[in-house]
């Protein structure tokens, strides 16, 4: 894919600073879960959660006017989908910004369906949310002092929230950070044994 960006709205992986607030546009894991529901081929008691995470899983749907208009935000400073979940993706942020992290995890969101099937399950909720991929969010590192009045503005313009879920610290290393990485062609998938 290829295509031009204002230089003056372009929010790198590169530019996280120690003291940012790391908010994410969106819930976590719901596209875990909608997998997890194919490959386990069970029946489900609570079919229309069940049916919402399919298609999160399925159909999803990027965040990108929601990307465009962070872009222009100064108070923004770096910035990256979450496609392959947050136990993956915030460590790429802070190696290329050379900070580190901490997460607080019962910050992270997680939708009704989520947590309906997640407890249904038994299957552990706040770990799935961190490691689940393909949930196509945005994370983004936001100065302290703009956080408060960006997630204003983010709310009266798309109706929905701008998830504070941690800060950035000056200490290499992530705190408080659950869950394997998501990988795409796992072996569960393939067929594998």
């Amino acid at each position: 894919v290829l295509g031009t960006v204002n230089k003056n709205h372009v929010k790198s992986r590169s530019a996280a600073q120690a003291g940012d607030v790391i908010c994410v546009t969106g819930p976590l894991g719901d596209s875990l879960a909608g997998l997890k529901i194919i490959l386990d081929g069970e029946h489900v008691f609570d079919p229309e959660a069940a049916r919402l995470l399919l298609d999160r899983h399925l159909l999803p749907e990027p965040h990108l006017k929601e990307g465009q208009w962070l872009s222009k935000m100064k108070g923004v400073h770096a910035m990256m989908d979450v496609s392959d979940g947050l136990a993956s993706d915030l460590p790429h942020i802070c190696e290329r910004s050379k900070v580190g992290a901490e997460v607080f995890p019962s910050q992270i969101p997680m939708s009704a369906p989520f947590k309906t099937i997640c407890q249904l399950k038994s299957w552990p909720a706040v770990e799935y949310a961190m490691a689940g991929g393909e949930d196509y969010v945005l994370m983004c590192t936001v100065a302290k002092k703009d956080v408060a009045k960006i997630q204003s503005a983010f709310k009266k313009k798309f109706k929905k929230d701008l998830f504070a879920i941690g800060r950035i610290t000056r200490q290499k290393g992530i705190i408080g950070l659950h869950g394997q990485s998501f990988q795409h062609f796992d072996k569960e998938i393939k067929g594998e044994p």
